[in-house]
């Protein structure tokens, strides 16, 4: 039997260097599930903060593209908002808040043959939806979005031959269907 304070150790007969390495284990392991609670609260914060933002901006574009404030142009606004958001995102890379991670495959060809028609084309769909403000209720025009994803299911089938589940489109039907209670009262 070893001595009190010789390298042998109540540990199994390993040296008492074994009890750092375990401590370190543990704390490591430690450090990895606060990591991934901080993960996950981040992650469910902006789930929250997209929840309500989204709502509210809804609201406020109605609001500026109302008569009472009388600013009737929605590809102005649409602008606003566009340009509001590039100046945040190259502020905040920057700054190195983050990084993009494809920084390499941001060629000019690229950009230009991949990124713009995107931007356009949402760029287009925010003009759109906000020109839909001029006319309608904020409820309605959220009915009419709703059957966005119909219409990409059908377009999918149409051009490209894709076939989606009967279950996706019964949740498809469910979707439109509580959008159309919602916006019911909208209508009169």
């Amino acid at each position: 039997m070893a001595a009190r304070g010789s390298a042998s150790s109540a540990w199994g007969g390993a040296p008492s260097a074994a009890r750092p390495a375990v401590a370190d284990l543990v704390a490591t392991r430690r450090a990895q599930r606060v990591a991934r609670a901080e993960d996950c609260l981040r992650g469910a914060g902006t789930i929250v903060l997209y929840l309500l933002v989204g709502p509210a901006l809804m609201i406020l574009n109605k609001e500026i593209l109302s008569p009472s404030v009388g600013f009737p142009y929605p590809m102005m606004l649409s602008s606003f908002g566009l340009l509001l958001c590039s100046a945040l995102a190259h502020g905040a890379a920057a700054l190195g808040l983050f990084a993009p991670r494809q920084r390499a495959t941001m060629t000019r060809a690229f950009l230009v043959r991949s990124v713009a028609p995107v931007g356009v084309c949402h760029a287009l769909t925010l003009a759109a939806g906000n020109a839909q403000y001029l006319y309608m209720g904020v409820a309605m025009v959220q009915f009419l979005k709703s059957f966005t994803p119909v219409v990409v299911a059908v377009v999918s089938h149409t051009v490209l031959g894709r076939r989606e589940r009967t279950s996706v489109w019964l949740s498809l039907l469910g979707l439109c269907a509580g959008t159309a209670l919602t916006a019911a009262g909208d209508a009169h």
